[in-house]
């Protein structure tokens, strides 16, 4: 596509004023009034970002930032998994229309030429680090890139360039990005009150993703864990990044439930043989949750939402959502469990009683149970509350 030449005609206030209310023409003018700029990326490059009329960027997280700050209108290519094949992942409001470029995590040089753009803002996928901003600047394309760390801190460093950026056309845009920042600090704040006050038991919990992957120490997933109140067990084990984890591993930390992104085929997980004989395979589906990647696997505007939802999936009592009352007898070798008093915000609840004897869990609709051991060992229960949203609140029984 061609670029509109900035007009050389405007000589008085009154013909501005007039090409204002053209909008074809009041793009050119802003074109015209942006400043020249050269701004030192976070690889230490000096880079042109004078002109700001047709922006590519290379992840997705860039992409809700722009948008969210209210120039996605800016944006001629954006990462073509901002919307994947299965639908799953989901697109900040605003962004639907968005032009697609690259593949699942890939983006070819060429992709971006094709798009004539005056700036690729580039931050580069952790699983797929490329050379996509050096051959971008050897062509004459001003590629400004910015820190791929996957921490809080990032997010706030993401947004307060992107707003740095769009100052000339927005001199409000450092006020939004730091407002946007507020509301993801905040938000954050309250999981972690909620889960201080609650003083929960954090579960041993995998991030798992496509080819087999974990998220271990460093990368967005652990850190989703740690806010949402489970213990990585990828990281416990020692592991960084985004790493295999051996049979071996699972089997040594067991663990209990599972964060599993939606791209990574989410039926077939707990039947892979790494799972076999652990508590999460033991417990089913109900030790599952299906993350949606944009809000819990990329720390961006939304990873908030992201913590929220998984910290309300392992604590639903903290939040108010599940409140159980349990009352139990011990007699013999026979268990008694009555929960059916047990509410929810989100009814029906199920009621699932995991012995400890190592055997399946068993349902009851009453919410009651009557369990047989086979001898007079001591055994660790488990009752599990199950609301229609899939939230799972774990009663660790203490017989009499």
């Amino acid at each position: 596509m061609r670029r509109l030449q900035r007009p050389v005609f405007v000589r008085h206030r009154a013909l501005c004023v007039l090409l204002l209310s053209i909008p074809l023409l009041s793009g050119c003018l802003t074109d015209q009034t942006t400043p020249e700029r050269t701004l030192v990326d976070d690889s230490g490059i000096s880079v042109d970002v004078g002109d700001l009329s047709r922006i590519v960027v290379t992840s997705v997280d860039l992409a809700e930032v722009f948008v969210l700050l209210g120039h996605g209108e800016r944006l001629v290519g954006v990462p073509g998994w901002i919307a994947s094949s299965s639908g799953c992942v989901s697109i900040v409001p605003g962004g639907e229309a968005l032009p697609r470029i690259g593949r699942p995590v890939v983006i070819d040089a060429e992709e971006v030429v094709a798009k004539d753009p005056s700036l690729v803002v580039d931050k580069p996928f952790p699983l797929a680090p490329s050379d996509l901003a050096p051959r971008l600047r050897a062509i004459g394309i001003p590629t400004y890139s910015i820190d791929a760390t996957e921490s809080l801190d990032n997010i706030r460093h993401t947004l307060t360039t992107v707003g740095r950026i769009l100052e000339p056309v927005d001199p409000d845009a450092l006020a939004k990005a730091e407002a946007l920042w507020h509301d993801i600090k905040d938000g954050i704040e309250e999981v972690e009150d909620a889960l201080a006050n609650a003083t929960v038991t954090r579960p041993d919990t995998l991030y798992q993703l496509p080819a087999g992957l974990v998220a271990a120490g460093g990368t967005s997933g652990s850190l989703l864990l740690r806010l949402a109140g489970a213990r990585d067990l990828a990281e416990g084990a020692g592991l960084e990044g985004y790493r295999q984890l051996s049979s071996e591993v699972v089997a040594a930390g067991d663990p209990e439930r599972l964060v599993v992104s939606c791209t990574a085929g989410t039926p077939s997980i707990l039947g892979s043989p790494r799972f076999s004989g652990t508590t999460a395979a033991r417990w089913g589906p109900v030790s599952v949750f299906v993350a949606d990647p944009a809000t819990s696997a990329l720390v961006g505007p939304r990873f908030h939402h992201g913590v929220r939802e998984v910290a309300e999936w392992l604590h639903p009592a903290a939040f108010g959502l599940i409140t159980p009352t349990v009352h139990l007898a011990k007699e013999e070798r026979t268990l008694s469990v009555d929960a059916a008093n047990s509410t929810a915000t989100d009814p029906p609840l199920r009621h699932l009683l995991d012995p400890g004897d190592g055997s399946p869990p068993v349902e009851s609709g009453s919410g009651s149970f009557s369990y047989q051991y086979d001898d007079r060992k001591s055994y660790q229960p488990v009752l599990l509350l199950v609301d229609s949203k899939g939230r799972l609140h774990v009663e660790r029984l203490v017989t009499p």
